[in-house]
This record gives structure tokens, sequence and C-alpha cells, in this order.
């Protein structure tokens, strides 16, 4: 049942990347290059007014598209845009990973990453403003073309964004390749070994070894690296219960579901309606539901850690029925935006 499961993820993960891939291609038409703009004149002149959003030296947008579209889209655009006016180079690390559209953290830091055949960082006004230049040898089977600019393929990728950035950055990216049929787990232990030694690599092989197919969004790969980070044990990710899974099962008694969505306003009644009959339906095997949301993770982990573990104390305590009860007392007394049921 597992595989079957980790194939029916496999195909929606897949899905999300073609929907993705045909959102960017959309978008990036909007892109203009100066440089191709000889003969209009109009056009090359209204670039340096307000209408029109600078995206790279040579690359602009109209302002009001560029700005209607979500912080991941217009950092895609970015980066498509600075592939393109950019006369040799490719785009690694995280401006790969936009393109790709892998999985990342939404809160981390972004900024344009390329490497140049050089190694070397171009001088003076030559340098792509506010980009980072990483000396990093490419074997020609590590790059591809994606929207017309050359990135690092979605194996090399994510192995760079774990030696960049470490381990939890890292598994959440390898999670994505592995979910959307990108590479096998042996395909990315055997393109690490084709690189030889590197800066990081037991980060990397740490990460390929945790990385799974089964998740279902970068939220539940951060929440699992960050378990597995803080060395917290005793769960199992995407655990059958009856003919449900849970995002993380606690002790065989604790569920915890990690939920992307800001909140139930973002819901549909039809789904709110399923996640109550689920959440009813293991209440009543004797499986309390720790329900968190994005705000709750990205900015209170700690706290989210915290109650998780008071709940498990009070599970191995007094038992899964006396647990529930707990935990819904716990519900009214914390401000987390959590729920329990």
């Amino acid at each position: 049942m597992g595989n079957e499961r980790g194939n029916r993820q496999i195909s929606l993960v897949q899905r999300q990347a073609e929907e993705f891939r045909v959102e960017l291609a959309n978008a990036v038409e909007g892109v203009v290059d100066k440089r191709k703009l000889s003969r209009n004149a109009e056009l090359k002149a209204a670039l340096i007014g307000d209408e029109y959003a600078q995206l790279a030296a040579t690359q602009y947008m109209a302002r009001a598209a560029f700005e209607t579209l979500p912080k991941w889209m217009r950092e895609a655009v970015e980066a498509v845009a600075t592939g393109r006016g950019m006369y040799k180079g490719t785009l690694v690390g995280r401006s790969a990973a936009r393109v790709h559209g892998m999985w990342m953290l939404p809160w981390a830091p972004f900024a344009h990453e390329v490497t140049l055949p050089s190694g070397k960082r171009p001088a003076g006004s030559k340098a792509l403003r506010g980009a980072v230049y990483r000396w990093s040898p490419l074997r020609d089977d590590e790059k591809e073309k994606l929207h017309g600019v050359e990135v690092t393929d979605a194996v090399r990728t994510c192995i760079d964004i774990a030696r960049y950035y470490g381990f939890v950055e890292g598994l959440v990216a390898m999670d994505w390749v592995l979910a959307a049929g990108k590479a096998t787990r042996e395909q990315l232990l055997e393109a690490a070994a084709k690189m030889g030694r590197f800066r990081n690599k037991a980060v990397v092989l740490r990460a390929i070894a945790c990385a799974v197919s089964e998740s279902d969004s970068a939220l539940e790969s951060w929440f699992r690296a960050e378990l597995i980070e803080r060395g917290v044990g005793g769960w199992r990710f995407q655990a059958q219960i009856g003919p449900f899974r849970a995002d993380f099962l606690f002790d065989e008694i604790l569920v915890v579901e990690i939920d992307g969505r800001s909140n139930t306003r973002d819901k549909a009644n039809e789904v709110l309606r399923a996640e109550r009959d689920r959440e009813r339906w293991m209440l009543r095997q004797g499986h309390p539901v720790m329900r968190y949301y994005y705000e709750d993770l990205r900015d209170h982990l700690d706290r989210v850690l915290a109650e998780i573990g008071d709940a498990r104390r009070r599970g191995h305590a007094a038992g899964g029925a006396s647990a529930a009860s707990g935990a819904s007392a716990a519900s009214g007394a914390s401000g987390a935006g959590r729920k329990v049921e």
C-alpha cells in the first residue's frame, strides 16, 4: 500500500511540476530584451519609465504584470531574465531551483546564483548586480536548457542546494527530485560520486540517505528535516491509519498534520469537511490530531515542537484516550494558531 501511495504522489508532484513549467513559460513571454529593440525606439524609451520593471541589465517586464505574480514566480522569472541577460554562464543553486520549480523554503533569502566557464567573477561593471558567483565546474551532462537559459539539471541542483545551504534545505530539494520522478536515490548517489571530492559532501550524502518520494509539500519535507536534524525520534512519516494517511504519527498514537496553507479561510468548504471527518475518525480510533499551519512552523517552530513533546508525554502517562482530552485542553491555552482535536 505504501508503494501505491508513493506512485500516486509521484504522479501528483509530476503534474504540479508540469503545471509550473507551463506557468513559467507563459510568464516569461512577457520579458523584453532591450538588446533586440534597436528598431523599436518607442518601446525602448518606455523601458526606462515606471511602466516596466528591470529584472536584469537588459531584461524588462511590464510592472503591472510582474507585480501580480506570486513571490516564487517572480523569483523564477527574474532567474530566467538573469540567464537571458548573460552572454555565457549557467544558473546554479537557488536560481536553478526556481527555474525547475523545485521545492524551496519560502522564507529563505533569494539571490541570483551563476557560474561562468572561467569560474571567476567578472570585473567591475561586467558583474551582474546582486549576483552570487559560484566556482562550480560542470560537466555537460549536468546542464540543460530551460526557457532559453542554461541551468544545472535537477540532480546537480539539489546536490548544490545541500552543499551550499545545508542538510535541511538539501533534503527539501531532494524530496522534490524523488517525488517529481526526476531521479532515483541511486542516481543521486551516482551523481555525487562523479563529482569527486567537494566541500560538505557528507551533508549531501546524509540528505540523499534521508530523502523520500512520499512528501506532499516543501513544508512537510522541511518539518521532517528539522525533526531529523534535532534528533527527534519515535515518529513515522505518511503513516497508514485505517483508510487514511497521517503526515506524522508519533509513538503510534499522536497524529500531527502539516498544512501548507495559511489558515482555514484559504480552503473550500468541502476540503474543510473532508479534513474534519478524517480527524474525527482518527480521534474515535484513539488518535488525537494536532494540525499546524505555515505561520506556526515558520514563526514558532520551537513552540510547536514543545507542544508536540507535551502531548507525547501526556500520551505516555495516561494512554491515548487521555492524551486526546489533554491535547484538546492545550488547544485553548495556546495562541500558536494550530488545531487540536
